[in-house]
């Protein structure tokens, strides 16, 4: 069984931006296919689209390491998401966020989950085009009223005092939108069927 690729640690030390040119070389898969490698594959996306589950699902195929930037604020900061909104703010996580996403945006061979509210600001975008690939994960507002249920939203810091309904996800997603189609093209998460979603994202890197 092959040892899964690490998520690359953190350094402490600012880093200055890289500008993010595209290799020709070919990552074959284990289904024999080449695809041209980007230096990254950044998933960006509205909260329950699959941007977790369907990025380790890709970085096993692709050989990459998988992060979650929510996770690594978690693990840097030593707080939960939803402590640091309630104790400090959502000025302050942001500047968390932004801190985490300048630590990562020299590493390389890495499938990066964003939480959904990071690319809704330049200086985010800005980071993220450079890193690699970005992909919009999308699905219905229907859909996503289905997947937070009561437990998810008790994670959400946002959704906390909101009616989840259709209109209020609607609302929501249109307000991002205009930063989410910056994304180099997008997928959509409606197929529960991961695997073929991983391939559609793979079949747009080629």
């Amino acid at each position: 069984m092959e040892d899964q690729p690490k998520s690359p640690p953190l350094q402490n030390s600012d880093q200055k931006t890289t500008k993010y040119h595209s290799s020709n070389i070919s990552l074959h898969l284990s289904s024999g296919c080449p695809i041209n490698r980007p230096t990254n594959i950044i998933l960006i996306g509205y909260m329950s689209t699959g941007k977790t589950i369907i990025g380790k699902k890709l970085a096993k195929m692709t050989k990459f390491a998988f992060v979650d930037v929510d996770e690594l604020i978690e693990s840097y900061y030593h707080k939960k998401i939803e402590d640091i909104f309630k104790d400090e703010g959502e000025d302050s996580f942001r500047q968390k966020e932004h801190d985490i996403l300048q630590k990562l945006q020299k590493k390389q061979n890495m499938v990066v989950a964003t939480g959904g509210g990071l690319p809704t600001y330049q200086r985010n975008w800005d980071i993220l085009k450079q890193m690699g690939k970005t992909v919009f994960l999308y699905t219905s507002p229907k859909e996503l009223v289905k997947r937070l249920n009561s437990d998810e939203v008790k994670k959400r810091p946002l959704l906390r005092d909101l009616s989840i309904n259709v209109e209020t996800i609607d609302r929501l997603l249109n307000e991002r939108m205009p930063f989410y189609v910056k994304a180099d093209f997008e997928v959509n998460t409606m197929d529960t069927n991961i695997e073929s979603v991983v391939i559609d994202i793979i079949s747009n890197l080629r």
